[in-house]
């Protein structure tokens, strides 16, 4: 009942109150004011089924005669604390100790056992005092629960707390190993203030954390105390009368609404319109693309006037477009009346137009005459018509209804007059030049690079030379070669190589130098300059860097010996002692290997500072390949080769006392 304009009949039908305001004739506007139901308020009487009334009042007083054909009576039922629904429960008829004291044996009022083998019960009454136990049944036989006395909790001197007793109510809550009888629903409303219902699983055992998998109520897991619904890898369904699935929430977040109409998933992706509109999450674009099939977009949020634009509007030379006039280089200069029909389909952003499926966008001009000048992109099928009444397919530039650039594919003719200038670009596809220049750099068949000088050798010269197969950076006196084959024709073929550097550089300076490469690597733990999977091969080689001073204090080394970085070795010890040699891990370890390959050798040297106390190396293969410990003294110097190719070993290559 939402208004009662009747001042004096307003109360006949339901209770009712006052909005405050007036109805045009003047009469005080009344809504209803009746809620139904326990905690409702207010009165009414009203068919809630054809021809069938109903009366609701909060209460009733018959001083005569009182006929009722049916009575249905609600009361309102209470219980005190909890309530619980599981597998069993029951009252103590009986509790005594076993013979051997180790047990209690229980029997129940009831006659029917609904007590199982490693049941959990639980005791919670308040007689005076709080009484709780919660126990595992260790057997059930013959109507008897035995529940050893080690369940109990006891006081120091071995006393139960807490003993079962005739006349306690005890309830089943899980079981430590039957799975079937592992669930409860547990209904409880304490002084907490947060009344709840929990659906309870896998109570395995007494410990109830994390078994509380359905909540209605007070005290939402993890939420601070808020109240509300909670579920624990569940699903919320909904269905209609026929069944339909009319909304579904999944375990993993995802939900669907209104019978598989709509749907949306953690991934981000999703459908509406049954799947007409779908979108998936692009992680590289970092946004959703989104599909559309069998959709028909429509737009009704242009006036009139607005559908009246661009019904053959009149060309540059002020004949009517629709008549086929020509325009420049004999196009219409005007669209086809397509565009009257999708005109009502229009998006109009300020000047801007835009009309699809067939697409025009750009502005329109309106001159003192009324004449409507078009300038923008016209595409689509048959979206312009030629002198003879031909249609034109695909896309064309207008400016003032005038043809500056068309694209037909379906003709094969494409073109555009004027010139290009621009100060930057991006080409994503083929672009042919044999000749220009890029950047200040020249294009050549076969080659693009510098200036191509006098004198340039075999490469042509210029400071850089890109060709098919080779790059050649530098002048004529240093340079660098990178290519598939960097030798000149003039080897005979006699051998190959992909990098070349040249520095002939004149430098007569005293003390000058000439570098053909200089290498700088840092940073790292190990630093290498150069590593090859085959032999360096050098006309001399020259490092200046190769030894490393390691120092024994009263036994304790200084610093490591570490192969992969030095290859001769200082030693000096303030007294006598014998040194052990990587092994062959420990070998492997300093090269960054998991272990050595076979083919695997490397040469090192040791030799003694003059101050040094004797130190002897132990376990080395001599000159007549002996395994021998040899003593070093101050001075003496011993060259080592470590192998793999008949088991891990170092060989003495050369001992100088």
């Amino acid at each position: 009942m939402a208004i009662l304009s009747n001042g004096k009949f307003y109360g006949f039908l339901c209770s009712v109150k006052e909005t405050g305001q007036k109805l045009a004739n003047g009469v005080k506007e009344y809504v209803e004011d009746f809620v139904s139901g326990f905690a409702g308020h207010g009165w009414k009487i009203w068919e809630y089924v054809k021809g069938k009334w109903m009366l609701e009042i909060d209460s009733i007083r018959v001083r005569g005669q009182f006929t009722v054909f049916e009575m249905l009576i609600s009361k309102v039922r209470a219980i005190i604390g909890a309530q619980a629904i599981t597998q069993g429960c029951g009252k103590i008829k009986t509790a005594e100790l076993s013979e051997d004291g180790t047990a209690y044996l229980i029997t129940l009022e009831d006659a029917d056992m609904s007590f199982m083998e490693h049941d959990f019960i639980r005791c919670q009454e308040f007689t005076g005092s709080q009484k709780v136990y919660h126990v595992e049944i260790e057997s059930v036989a013959d109507g008897i629960i035995r529940v050893p006395l080690s369940e109990f909790d006891l006081d120091e001197e071995g006393i139960v707390l807490n003993p079962p007793a005739p006349g306690d109510d005890i309830v089943q809550f899980g079981n430590s190993q039957n799975k079937a009888r592992q669930s409860a629903i547990y209904l409880h409303a304490d002084e907490t203030g947060q009344p709840a219902i929990d659906v309870m699983f896998d109570i395995n055992s007494k410990n109830w954390d994390g078994k509380v998998k359905i909540r209605v109520g007070g005290d939402i897991p993890d939420s601070g105390g808020l109240k509300g619904f909670y579920c624990e890898n569940g699903m919320i369904k909904g269905t209609d009368s026929n069944g339909h699935t009319v909304y579904c929430i999944y375990p993993d977040g995802t939900a669907e609404f209104g019978d598989n109409s709509a749907k949306f998933c953690t991934d981000k992706s999703g459908y509406i319109a049954g799947g007409a509109i779908s979108w998936v999450w692009n992680a590289e674009k970092k946004k959703c693309v989104c599909t559309m099939k069998d959709v028909v977009l429509t737009w009704d949020n242009l006036s009139d006037e607005a559908k009246e634009n661009l019904k053959g509007e009149p060309g540059k030379d002020g004949t009517d477009g629709k008549d086929g006039d020509p325009g420049k280089d004999g196009l219409d200069a005007n669209l086809l009346p397509w565009i009257e029909e999708w005109n009502g389909y229009a998006t109009e952003i300020g000047e801007g137009y835009i009309v699809t499926p067939k697409l025009f966008s750009g502005t329109k001009a309106i001159d003192e005459n009324g004449k409507v000048w078009l300038t923008g992109i016209a595409q689509g099928k048959d979206c312009l018509m030629v002198a003879d009444g031909t249609t034109r397919t695909g896309i064309f530039a207008l400016v003032n209804n005038e043809i500056v650039f068309e694209l037909d594919p379906i003709n094969r003719k494409y073109k555009f007059s004027g010139e290009v200038n621009a100060d930057s670009g991006t080409f994503n596809g083929v672009i042919n030049a044999n000749s220009g220049t890029i950047g200040g750099f020249n294009i050549s068949n076969g080659r693009i690079g510098s200036v191509i000088t006098a004198g340039g050798g075999e490469y042509n010269g210029g400071n850089l030379s890109l060709l098919d197969d080779l790059i050649r950076v530098g002048n004529k006196d240093s340079y660098s070669l990178l290519g598939s084959n960097t030798i000149p024709a003039s080897a005979g073929g006699i051998y190959t190589s992909t990098c070349r550097i040249v520095n002939n550089n004149v430098n007569k300076e005293y003390g000058g130098v000439n570098y053909g490469m200089m290498i700088n690597v840092s940073g790292a733990e190990k630093n290498y300059g150069i590593s090859s999977n085959a032999p360096i091969l050098s006309n001399a080689c020259i490092s200046t860097k190769v030894a490393t001073y390691i120092h024994w204090e009263n036994g304790a080394r200084e610093n490591d010996m570490d192969l992969s970085r030095y290859s001769v070795f200082l030693l000096g010890s303030n007294g006598r002692m014998s040194l052990e040699l990587p092994s062959e891990s420990t070998v492997a370890r300093m090269f960054k290997l998991s272990s050595l390959p076979v083919d695997f050798s490397l040469m090192f040297t040791l030799h003694i500072r003059p101050w040094s106390y004797d130190i002897t190396i132990n376990n080395v293969y001599d000159w007549n390949a002996n395994l021998i410990n040899v003593t070093m003294v101050k001075g003496d110097t011993l060259t080592l080769l470590i192998s793999k190719y008949d088991g891990f070993r170092y060989d003495v290559l050369n001992r100088q006392d």
